[in-house]
């Protein structure tokens, strides 16, 4: 629901979650990352005649960037400053905040990788919210009271004012790429913005949403001679910040309404779209600092946060000033006017909340930085800037000038048909579920439940009579609920499957052969993440556990064996890494695992079921996401063997089998510069990757095979926005194997007794042309004499032998 408050004149939103999560508490968070006190030691100190600035580090990531941070040492020493780099392996936020007292004279600290963090509560908007306090480690003689002793503080007395400014440096609870890695791409672009070689074009961007629009430069201009200005309500859209975004400025002042992973812009009457966290991570904004002005846009404890990406991933992004919680900063004069006077970022910080921070929690107490403080405008033009061309081409299956993403596919009888999230919508402004469907061409995008509130995560499936079903995560009621509709020249009007206080998304479905749903999805119903899962014929049956752990399951992925046995795939969290698992149902859930064995950095389960059940997933274990499959074949899982070996990222696979029963993969790959989508498949081997994406960016691609024998592709492709794509390649043929090498691999020879699954009715023949029985779901073969068949099922007629 949003809610807008008056506090001195000005608008201030509440944040409505975006990506159908629910905000990390501070419980919740304490509980994935306990820090006991081991104390905390000096690596080394370089002497300067400047301010002292400390570095705090994560051991462990400081062994693996240790070069990095002693040259980014280096550079800080070089410009005059004291540096005092201290490593500790865990310590509370007590005992850090002592160690940072203890430390004379010092102006600053950065902390980099996983430290603690401190948690405030507060109710001055009209109800209580837990946020992560940065403010904590700045004021370092004030008195912190936490009265009721659940861990939070809620009063702040005494020298409330902060003695030094901090920034964090943290990558940890961002999924897609390695932690490591983006250190090391942080730090190697500090380096060459200190040194000269990452110009941008000296001017600042003030995008100025409607609720704000009587503002205009924000006061950039104390700091740059040149600042565009949009603050008219027609023209502040999601689709004109994407394409600032571009443009090449130093600084940017975004003025929207937010949530830790998404902006969302107004026009007169409705909303002009919204700005996902994936587009901040793949557009790559070309612009070096940014001031969020912009609800929880720096809360740093959420998944694939909006603040983060800016700095991380982008080849530009170095430091961003935002909140984490409701509100952001105000007054902008008192930080732009010490910025433009040559103060750098965590002085006019620090400035700015000596003057103001005291003045309403609500409104400030959330603000923080990320990145590194210690930097500064250049104030010179970067001329050698370029900006690139953002054009590419594919083929579109619904285009439109605002953001379609996640594509699903399934094939439902001879049709194929996709569901996505699209910000389309002008009514309802955030986002709904479209769909579409191939027969020789793309249908018009049809929506699927429109709501005034946020709905993702969509999935699709079939029911009993073939119908095509979707099912997608919706907002209402202070949560995130499931509703489905069903096709039947149109959809339904929605209906829900679950309710409970909660967030249930990213559901998962697969029809077995007897037509019955089965629907998984994660919910943090017991405070971890877990896995459930309900089944549905005719109505709906009551959501039930499929796991029951004290760590956290996620991204359930179901398929339907040869034996018409359903099984569930997810990662299971724990710290720092994930693991990939399964359940089978056998009159109950008989969980399988870790099948990922020896990893302990893998992610995004994918499968698909022929005689073999193919399961695929990305390991970031080597430092760069690299694919690894195992296959089932009926008795157990073969070790985990990689498909790719690229210093490139490799993440986020889709699988599907042909009717030749060979699985094709799909990912999204960097490995030429640009993310696209690449795929294999495998034919004694898995053959050498190939692209098939032409945009100027690809990802999040679906794969599934249709009734004639074609592999397709499905995926979220940037032009001048996002778009979802289409292309597709041939199945491979039906093969004889050489007599002699017919194995339990080959899906074509079953031994008898084997149950053979068919989605549908299904004949099968003899070799003399005679129907042996008809029916639907599963074949069983125990019955029959070994032999030559032909099995019909659809429009697919597939030879088949049996053997004992």
């Amino acid at each position: 629901m949003l809610m807008i408050i008056f506090i001195t004149g000005v608008v201030l939103t509440r944040w409505i979650d975006p990506l159908g999560r629910e905000p990390v508490t501070y419980h919740k968070w304490q509980k994935e990352h306990h820090f006991i006190d081991k104390g905390i030691a000096t690596a080394f100190q370089l002497d300067g005649r400047g301010d002292k600035v400390a570095l705090i580090v994560n051991s462990k990531t400081y062994q693996e960037i240790e070069a990095r941070i002693n040259r980014f040492a280096s550079d800080l020493n070089a410009e005059g400053y004291q540096v005092q780099v201290d490593t500790t392996s865990s310590i509370t936020a007590q005992a850090l905040r002592s160690h940072l007292a203890s430390i004379g004279e010092l102006k600053g600290a950065i902390f980099i990788g996983e430290l603690p963090v401190a948690w405030f509560e507060d109710d001055e908007f009209g109800s209580w919210e837990e946020f992560p306090i940065e403010l904590y480690f700045m004021d370092l003689d004030g008195n912190w009271i936490d009265s009721d002793n659940d861990g939070l503080y809620d009063n702040h007395t005494g020298d409330v004012q902060p003695e030094i400014w901090v920034g964090r440096i943290y990558a940890g609870r961002l999924h897609l790429s390695d932690e490591i890695n983006l250190y090391k791409r942080y730090f190697d672009k500090n380096h060459s913005y200190r040194t000269g070689n990452l110009p941008l074009p000296h001017r600042a961007l003030s995008f100025v949403d409607d609720d704000w629009s009587y503002w205009t430069t924000c006061y950039t201009d104390l700091v740059y001679p040149s600042v565009t200005v949009v603050n008219n309500d027609n023209q502040t859209t999601a689709r004109n910040y994407r394409s600032h975004l571009l443009n090449g400025y130093e600084w940017i002042h975004l003025c929207s309404h937010s949530s830790p992973w998404g902006h969302t812009f107004k026009i007169p009457g409705g909303y002009a779209g919204t700005v996902f966290n994936y587009e901040i991570f793949y557009i790559e904004p070309v612009a070096h600092f940014l001031n969020l002005f912009a609800c929880s846009g720096t809360r740093f404890v959420e998944e694939n946060n909006n603040g983060n990406w800016y700095i991380f991933h982008s080849q530009n992004g170095l430091a961003v000033v935002g909140s984490a919680k409701t509100g952001s900063m105000l007054y902008f004069y008192d930080f732009y006017q010490p910025l433009g006077q040559g103060k750098n970022i965590g002085d006019a910080f620090k400035y700015w909340f000596i003057r103001h921070g005291e003045s309403s929690w609500g409104w400030f107490y959330g603000l923080n930085i990320l990145g590194d403080p210690t930097l500064k405008p250049m104030m010179s033009d970067g001329e050698r800037f370029i900006p690139q061309p953002r054009d590419g081409k594919s083929e579109v299956v619904a285009p439109d000038p605002e953001s379609d993403g996640k594509p699903i596919v399934g094939v439902i009888g001879d049709t194929l048909w996709v569901v996505w999230e699209s910000g389309r919508s002008q009514t309802n402004g955030r986002c709904d579920i479209y769909s579409a469907f191939y027969t020789d061409h793309w249908s018009q995008p049809l929506p699927i439940g429109p709501y005034v509130y946020w709905d993702y995560t969509p999935t699709i499936t079939q029911d009993q009579n073939g119908r095509p079903i979707a099912i997608w995560a919706s907002y209402g009621g202070g949560g995130y609920d499931l509703k489905y509709s069903i096709y039947t020249n149109g959809w339904s009007t929605p209906s829900k499957i679950s309710s409970d206080p909660s967030y249930d998304f990213r559901a998962r479905a697969v029809t077995d052969p007897t037509g019955k749903i089965w629907l998984f999805w994660q919910s943090r119903r017991d405070v971890n993440s877990n896995i459930y899962y309900a089944t549905y014929t005719t109505s709906w049956s009551p959501p039930a556990r499929v796991t029951n752990t004290a760590q956290d399951e996620f991204d359930p992925e179901p398929v339907v064996d040869r034996d018409g046995r359903v099984w569930v795939f997810y990662e299971r969290s724990g710290f720092p890494g994930s693991e990939i698992y399964a359940s089978y149902f056998d009159n109950g859930w008989v969980e399988v695992g870790p099948i990922s064995k020896g990893q302990i950095r893998a992610y995004h389960p994918a499968a698909a079921a022929d005689s073999l059940i193919w399961l695929i997933w990305h390991s970031t274990d080597n430092g760069t996401g690299d694919l690894y499959y195992s296959r089932y074949d009926g008795n157990s899982w073969s070790d985990p063997k990689p498909i790719t070996d690229d210093p490139g990222e490799d993440l986020l696979p889709s699988v599907a089998v042909d009717q030749s029963d060979h699985p094709w993969v799909s990912w999204q790959s960097d490995r030429d510069g640009s993310w696209q989508i690449y795929y294999s498949y495998y034919r004694n081997g898995w053959q050498k990757p190939e692209k098939i994406s032409d945009n100027v960016a690809a990802i999040f691609c679906r794969t599934v095979c249709d009734r004639n024998n074609r592999v397709w592709f499905l995926w979220q492709g940037y032009t001048d926005n996002w778009e979802i794509c289409a292309d597709y390649r041939s199945g491979v043929g039906v093969e004889e194997e050489p007599e002699g090498l017919a194995s339990a691999t080959l899906p074509t020879i079953y031994r008898i007794g084997t149950s053979i699954r068919c989605l549908g009715e299904y004949e099968l023949i003899d070799g003399c042309g005679r129907l042996i029985m008809k029916g639907r779901g599963i074949i069983r073969t125990a019955d029959l004499d070994p032999g030559v068949f032909f099995l019909k099922a659809g429009n697919r007629l597939q030879k088949v032998v049996l053997v004992r």
